[in-house]
């Protein structure tokens, strides 16, 4: 077998985590501060880790840090090898060093000593609500329920400023805050802790993917799948139907908008629908909804068009401010789907007055929102061939881009721009153009 042979299943047991490299280091960086050695900068851990995996050189100082990566809790409290396990396949990678069967009972129970395994720290009492996080991000097993509210309610705070804050600046928190709680969700031992994690690791996924997909102009759909999927996967560990149910509506709408697949995006709104509809989230089932009702207008179908918005209009009157994820998507919101919905449908003129009257109620709260229903205004203006008018609005849209760099807000604007090229020439339409260049270039 060989050394070649080690790196490969050192490879394999990093891969079948889902981890990066860099992500993998971190890792050991975090088992290292937990039993109190230090470990060379993340740019040369990296670079091991590669001539690790290449089998170019054995992790002979980091072999105890290895164990206590991928052996259970009761692995190492045990101190015994289940058959099938990651230990027993990182084991299989040190006998293909060469290292003697007492030498690995040893690293196994050098581990268990270094990780105190017969119980879980203790966390600090004095300490403020950031530094406690800290020190169990030290201490990975000492994540509690306190924790794991805090990592909530964390990540709604960033679910909420989203409305207002540039992506590219959200993306950086948000990437931060998923990779805090997959790590201590990974260490959490089965029940109600691991569960409370789970849900902030289903909302930083989908959080991080909306983000990514934004700050990318919506032309990144693999990473926001990715994101997706992660939160999915974490949100199936927990019996709340609106954790599911809130990343699969933006896979829904990643489906729609993102790879043109109406078909396969109504069925996972549908399902966000039905899933959210158990009443664990009014919030998300009205949102879900008013997405669906999107769908079916594109579909030209305005009969299910208008009862999926009723759905909607039902659900956020029903939520009550309990609700997971109260103040994130209101009833307000609702004309602006109801609009487009009209636009969808071919019929401009019944869309102006709902648009005009949601971008009066959105005032200066919802930019981002307020960018897009404009932009849809302007497009109604234009079906009804009121180019000027159209313009006027079309630069209060442009404003609110210049300053959100909303990825929707700025796909909206541009399709609005496209549909005033019949008045190309007219100086007004010649400084939205402009502006849009601008838009474009920057």
């Amino acid at each position: 077998m060989g050394w070649p042979q080690a790196g490969r299943i050192l490879r394999r047991l990093r891969e079948n985590r889902g981890w990066e490299i860099p992500r993998f280091a971190v890792e050991l960086e975090t088992q290292a501060k937990a039993i109190g050695r230090r470990l060379p900068n993340q740019e040369n851990l990296v670079r091991m880790v590669y001539d690790w995996e290449a089998g170019a050189h054995r992790p002979r100082d980091y072999y105890v840090l290895f164990v206590l990566v991928y052996a259970t809790r009761h692995e190492l409290a045990m101190r015994t090898i289940e058959r099938g396990s990651e230990l027993d396949r990182l084991m299989g990678a040190f006998k293909a060093m060469g290292m003697p069967l007492d030498r690995r009972q040893f690293l196994l129970a050098s581990a268990a000593l270094a990780a105190g395994a017969v119980g879980r720290p203790a966390v600090p009492a004095e300490l403020d609500e950031e530094e406690r996080l800290a020190w169990v991000l030290d201490h990975p097993s000492a994540a509690d329920l306190h924790t794991a509210a805090y990592l909530r309610r964390t990540v709604v705070d960033l679910l909420a400023q989203n409305e207002v804050t540039a992506p590219a600046m959200l993306l950086l928190a948000a990437a931060q805050q998923l990779a805090r709680t997959t790590l201590l969700r990974e260490h959490a031992e089965p029940g109600r802790v691991r569960q409370e994690l789970a849900v902030a690791e289903a909302l930083s996924a989908t959080l991080t993917g909306r983000l990514a997909w934004n700050v990318s102009g919506q032309r990144d759909h693999k990473t926001a799948a990715r994101y997706y999927q992660q939160a999915i996967s974490a949100a199936r560990t927990v019996k709340q139907g609106w954790v599911e149910a809130f990343p699969q509506m933006f896979r829904g709408t990643l489906a729609i908008f993102g790879r043109d697949d109406l078909d396969r995006g109504l069925g996972l709104l549908e399902g966000a629908v039905a899933l959210a509809g158990d009443g664990s989230s009014h919030v998300v089932a009205g949102w879900a909804s008013a997405f669906t009702g999107e769908a079916y207008a594109l579909r030209g179908r305005e009969r299910e068009s208008r009862r999926a918005m009723e759905h909607a209009a039902l659900h956020l009157t029903t939520a009550t401010a309990d609700d997971p994820l109260w103040g994130l998507f209101s009833v307000e919101q609702l004309g602006g789907f109801t609009g487009v919905n009209y636009l969808h449908l071919g019929d401009p003129k019944r869309a102006q007055p709902v648009l005009e009257a949601t971008a009066r109620s959105l005032g200066v709260g919802k930019p981002k929102h307020r960018s897009v229903v404009l932009s849809d205004l302007a497009i109604a203006l234009i079906g009804q061939d009121h180019p000027e008018h159209a313009t006027a609005v079309l630069n209060e849209a442009i404003d609110l881009v210049e300053r959100t760099h909303d990825g929707g807000g700025t796909r909206r604007v541009f399709v609005a721009g496209r549909k005033l090229w019949p008045w190309r020439n007219q100086p007004l339409v010649q400084g939205v153009h402009d502006r849009l260049l601008a838009l474009a270039t920057r």
